[in-house]
């Protein structure tokens, strides 16, 4: 004759539950709460765990989600919620992040960022404040994603301005720009950026550095800038965000009323929708300069 199945193991949810009642061995209480059949018993065993260490082995091997995050709630050791976040697998990712919000030990979160898989690794990255760390990972992550979470806790402009130089993927760049506002570093990308690119990058950070820039002087001498090396429809694109960056009146009449037609008119193309071809247009920067009047 075999021995009785514990009560916690049938479908009697009444006498499940108070089999966990009575229960106080912190081992047994674990084992009900990874395999009990009920969820309700599962859950009733895990209020009554204390012991770390276990509800850690609970969120990490246990299958369903909703007793996981149970477990993950009544932890306090950082410690160990960092071992559920490094030791949870895939694809419930939602362990592995539920484990991370509880996180807040620098050293730990550090830890898992730089080790939890991609998916989740935002989450870490997002709570990190180690500007150290946050510079390695900003310059250095293969991934794109990743790159732009740590670039949005950046303080140091040098760092910003250092990421815009040298990464090559144009979302990246512009997450640094966005976070960029030392001036000098704004006018330097402004002006001194070549305008034409394949994937159009220093065109896109020209024009959002211009948008940035309060400085008058500036934008004036960027809208009057014939530049003969490159009169391509984004250099004079890039005229045209100058001028409607210009709150200096007096400016903007000097080159609405300009008689120098060559300095401020220019050749570009559109797509004729009829011919299927390009077609070639003449614009007209004073006449930007004239709607930018009639705004202010």
């Amino acid at each position: 004759m075999g021995l009785l199945k514990p009560a916690w193991k049938s479908n009697n949810e009444k006498r499940a539950i108070k089999e966990v009642g009575g229960e106080t061995s912190q081992a047994i209480l674990a084992e009900i709460a990874k395999n009990a059949p009920l969820k309700t018993v599962r859950e009733s065993a895990i209020r009554k765990i204390t012991d770390q260490s276990l509800l850690a082995d609970v969120a990490i091997n246990y299958g369903y989600e909703e007793s996981c995050k149970a477990a993950i709630n009544k932890m306090s050791d950082q410690k160990q919620i960092a071992r559920v976040a490094l030791e949870a697998q895939s694809p419930n990712i939602n362990i592995i992040v539920a484990a991370i919000d509880k996180l807040n030990d620098q050293k730990l979160l550090e830890r898992v960022a730089l080790e939890v898989e991609y998916m989740v690794r935002e989450h870490a990255v997002d709570k990190l404040t180690n500007q150290v760390v946050l510079t390695n990972i900003a310059k250095t992550d293969k991934h794109p994603k990743i790159r732009k979470c740590a670039i949005k806790k950046l303080i140091d402009q040098k760092v910003l301005s250092e990421i815009i130089a040298s990464d090559e993927d144009p979302n990246v760049c512009s997450t640094a720009l966005d976070m960029l506002t030392e001036q000098n570093a704004l006018i330097n990308i402004a002006k001194n950026r070549p305008s034409s690119s394949k994937n159009g990058r220093n065109k896109m950070l020209r024009v959002s550095a211009i948008k940035k820039i309060a400085d008058q002087k500036t934008l004036i001498d960027i809208a009057n800038d014939t530049n003969e090396d490159d009169s391509s429809n984004e250099f004079n694109n890039i005229r045209r965000v100058a001028i409607m960056s210009l709150v200096d009146k007096n400016a903007l009449i000097l080159i609405a009323n300009s008689n120098e037609t060559a300095k401020f008119k220019f050749e570009y193309f559109v797509f004729d929708d009829k011919s299927k071809k390009p077609r070639k247009e003449i614009g007209d920067l004073r006449e930007i300069a004239r709607e930018r009047l009639a705004e202010l």
